[in-house]
């Protein structure tokens, strides 16, 4: 049987030419964003910030996203197909925005004469419009093709709290400690963070902060080190989101006295430019004075931070076999990339899941408590009617 390992994320632009265009894709998602007369208001914002999201990944580069998720697939194929030696595996791709989109996606499975799919969401945690709109809207490029209707389907998209995942996070993250000079180490706090959602959408009934907070609660017990911890969001746009900022936490912990730093993304699969600029350069600035800082922190957070020289924010490459680099009062903790413990993790869920005939997350099927969303309805009801579900 040929099967296909595809590895679902939001996706992001390849290159400069492409950045406007991809932030059109997503400022016009219904799912991900309500906006007001949104099929004008969105192109009219994506153009504004089209300029500084250029500027970002200029200073980041392009693709980050993509390699590691073909990293992974390329992994998690290569795990499956000794497991199954009796099947073909073919890696491939899903993104949201960018390509390849659903219908390419749909295209590559009928000319692989593709019989079953394993689909892996890049999100550690379920939320309605962010996997949610992947699979919307890869359940209407489906229908589309009735002479795939007879593919079959095993769907991986909530994961992080799974215990062995947890326990290749809690790995990097007691790498990263151990990384710290013993006399930092002692008085260590680790800030878990995670992409904020806004309240609006929490309200609804949306699983996501729920998630959030179980896949820390998994890594946090399989730790070595116990260290105090806190919890942040980051990326939260004006109005009613997520809090505790990153920011915010940040900023009160540097000024409650100076203290080492283990930053821990929880809510990302792989590098991209959330972690890779949004934590390593905009959360560093933060911290040396170069953006403005919330009321009351700004005189004292930066008097502590001159006393402490060599605070820094490091993006840790796992390229290294530590998964960190040196010590530093502040060290970031890699995303999941292309570790082996969390490949090896992500493919026997995926190898459970098929060997007992199950295809899909029991919660999976059931909508929102107050989602009106039509399209969010329509695709947990068709994969609901279609797979046989997983029962937790």
């Amino acid at each position: 049987m040929n099967i296909a390992v595809v590895l679902s994320s939001m996706g992001g632009p390849a290159d400069e030419a492409s950045v406007e265009s991809y932030l059109v894709e997503l400022m016009t998602d219904p799912m991900l964003m309500k906006l007001i007369w949104q099929e004008q208001t969105g192109p009219f914002i994506a153009r504004r910030a089209a300029a500084r999201s250029r500027a970002k990944h200029r200073q980041i580069g392009f693709g980050h996203g993509s390699r590691w998720s073909w990293a992974q697939a390329e992994g998690l194929a290569a795990r499956l197909q000794r497991e199954l030696p009796e099947h073909r595996f073919f890696p491939q791709l899903l993104c949201r925005y960018g390509e390849p989109k659903a219908e390419a996606l749909c295209r590559w499975l009928r000319e692989e004469r593709i019989e079953h799919v394993f689909l892996v969401s890049m999100d550690p945690q379920f939320s309605c419009c962010t996997t949610g709109s992947a699979l919307s809207a890869l359940w209407q490029s489906w229908r589309a093709h009735p002479e795939l209707s007879q593919v079959s389907w095993t769907l991986l998209t909530r994961w992080g709290d799974a215990p062995e995942v947890a326990q290749a996070w809690a790995a990097r993250v007691d790498a990263a400690i151990d990384a710290l000079e013993p006399a930092h180490r002692q008085d260590a706090v680790l800030v878990y963070s995670a992409h904020a959602l806004p309240l609006a959408q929490l309200e609804k009934g949306d699983g996501y902060a729920h998630e959030v907070h179980a896949t820390i609660a998994a890594i946090h017990s399989a730790l070595r080190h116990p260290l105090p911890m806190h919890v942040a969001f980051q990326s939260a746009r004006r109005g009613r989101w997520q809090r505790p900022s990153l920011q915010d936490v940040l900023l009160a912990l540097c000024a409650q006295r100076p203290r080492a730093l283990v930053l821990v993304p929880v809510s990302f699969g792989c590098e991209h430019s959330e972690t890779l600029y949004d934590l390593d350069i905009e959360a560093r600035s933060w911290l040396q004075g170069m953006v403005p800082r919330p009321n009351g922190l700004s005189q004292r957070a930066s008097a502590l931070l001159r006393a402490l020289p060599g605070v820094r924010a490091r993006g840790l490459s796992s390229d290294q076999s530590s998964g960190v680099e040196a010590a530093s009062p502040w060290v970031r903790v890699s995303a999941p990339n292309d570790d082996a413990a969390h490949l090896d993790a992500l493919a026997r869920l995926l190898l459970t899941r098929f060997r007992a005939g199950s295809r899909a997350e029991l919660q999976l099927a059931e909508p929102c408590h107050a989602c009106t969303e039509a399209l969010c309805t329509a695709y947990r009801e068709g994969w609901g009617k279609t797979q046989e579900v997983h029962h937790e």
